[in-house]
């Protein structure tokens, strides 16, 4: 019979190999000037490294600190899959779709939070006027944030049929936030 033994290996702090250890990322949805919370490491940086993880030869950095992200002014907690820069932006007749009529503002500098804030700390504000607390909250049909959600989105629990998502979503915010649930405000 093989004896089997458990071995504690020792935790190793390496640099977010998704972030390359700044805390951010940066894809198709964020503007040169804007960034989002890395989600693998939930923007620490760092995460920690099991030595039987390290296989294919990838080389690992020992974290030490929080590296800088160059361009970047703006942080998001998430862009929820919208286009998020770090300046306020007026649609132009060729950005005009269903939701966004032209002349509309986005006021992008009111929400998320400053880079060299989110350095000390500060949490990112959400961008209120592109999604809703469902969306930004994300906790899956059924567990809606808000007493509204569930007659909002109809028997089919269906966001995008949803009557106060772009039409009356600040009540949404405003009981999210008087819940307690807000964890940008904690």
């Amino acid at each position: 019979m093989k004896k089997t033994y458990k071995i504690n290996l020792p935790k190793i702090k390496v640099e977010c190999p998704t972030c390359k250890g700044t805390g951010l990322f940066a894809g198709c949805c964020e503007a040169k000037d804007a960034a989002v919370v890395c989600s693998h490491c939930k923007g620490k940086g760092w995460v920690f490294l099991n030595t039987l993880e390290v296989n294919n030869g990838e080389v690992y950095t020992i974290f030490t600190t929080l590296n800088r992200k160059r361009g970047v002014i703006r942080i998001y907690e998430s862009s929820c899959g919208y286009g998020v820069m770090a300046t306020d932006y007026t649609v132009k007749k060729e950005d005009e779709d269903e939701d966004s009529e032209v002349g509309k503002v986005y006021e992008f500098s009111k929400y998320g939070v400053l880079y060299k804030d989110w350095l000390k700390g500060k949490k990112p504000i959400p961008m209120k006027q592109l999604y809703c607390p469902y969306v930004y909250d994300n906790r899956g049909v059924g567990s809606g944030p808000c007493s509204r959600c569930e007659e909002g989105m109809g028997e089919h629990m269906s966001m995008n049929r949803c009557k106060y998502f772009r039409k009356d979503h600040e009540k949404c915010w405003e009981e999210y936030e008087k819940s307690g649930k807000a964890k940008y405000l904690k």
